[in-house]
């Protein structure tokens, strides 16, 4: 009984980050701080419909990641989703 109810807590956590991914996409394109930058990249991970864009972000705002975000290093397209 108790993983349902952890089960429903993520699957709200999921629901609520997904109402949110544009501020999500703006902390990576913002530079203001690398780590949440990095929290909100991995956020989006958990969206497979998310690969595209989070490929042109991780290009296009890598210098906002963490080295371990960085394409050469965590290729979005081929993730286990």
């Amino acid at each position: 009984m108790r993983l349902h109810k952890q089960d429903d807590v993520a699957a709200a956590c999921r629901e609520t980050a997904r109402g949110c991914k544009w501020s999500l996409y703006e902390e990576i394109g913002s530079g203001r701080m690398i780590d949440a930058a990095s929290y909100a990249f991995e956020l989006l991970t958990a969206f497979p419909e998310e690969r595209g864009r989070l490929r042109f972000y991780q290009e296009r705002y890598r210098a906002n990641l963490a080295q371990d975000l960085y394409l050469e290093n965590l290729d979005v397209h081929s993730m286990d989703w």
